[in-house]
């Protein structure tokens, strides 16, 4: 547990949300800081005031493959995930990890993540840089808001 401490700054009542996590998925709090450091280091330290279901939904995005979870205002959420042809930021994800409200294209990982880091999460707005937003069939060739049309 001195290791965790050491690696992150948190305080005793964030511990023991991490511990309570980390027993009901079988895990030490140790294990859970190992398997996602990367992800935690950059989602716990600034948000101390996560809840448990908000640090389950990380682990359950970094599990199907999914990078960069953030929480916004209001509880909307988002994150990026690669798809077959095409890396997409996902928004609003369902409480199981597998589904989702929202979601834009993007050509690579890197307009993605700029995407993300660039929205404010509001749920009148979208990211820009997007190519394809599959639900209602609109298309922006090279993410140009200008050039944007319905492909069928």
């Amino acid at each position: 547990m001195n290791q965790v401490r050491a690696a992150f700054t948190i305080d005793d009542a964030l511990l023991e949300r991490v511990a309570q996590y980390a027993c009901r998925r079988g895990l030490t709090p140790d294990e859970v800081f190992r398997k996602s450091a990367a992800t935690l280091i950059q989602f716990i330290e600034p948000n101390a005031s996560l809840l448990p279901v908000e640090l389950e939904m990380c682990a359950l995005c970094e599990a199907e493959g999914y990078t960069d979870y953030r929480v916004f205002a209001r509880g909307r959420d988002a994150c990026i995930a690669p798809f077959a042809f095409s890396v997409a930021k996902v928004a609003d994800m369902t409480r199981d990890g597998y589904g989702y409200g929202a979601r834009w294209c993007y050509a690579t990982i890197g307009a993605a993540r700029a995407a993300l880091a660039a929205w404010d999460g509001a749920t009148d707005s979208e990211p820009q840089g997007w190519h394809r937003h599959p639900a209602t069939g609109r298309r922006r060739p090279d993410g140009d808001p200008a050039r944007e049309h319905i492909g069928l």
